[in-house]
């Protein structure tokens, strides 16, 4: 699951501040807050 807290400039490049939930990953690291470009960021659909 990710949830976008923000969005911002990094230059000419907008980003989104996210949080990734732990259990995505299987890691058992918790939430990891990424700063992720738009251009990277797609939305996908989950039936």
């Amino acid at each position: 699951m990710v949830e976008v807290l923000d969005y911002h400039q990094h230059g000419s490049e907008r980003c989104a501040t996210v949080v990734i939930a732990g259990e995505s990953y299987g890691d058992d690291l918790g939430n990891n807050e990424l700063c992720v470009g738009l251009a990277e960021l797609s939305v996908q659909a989950v039936a």
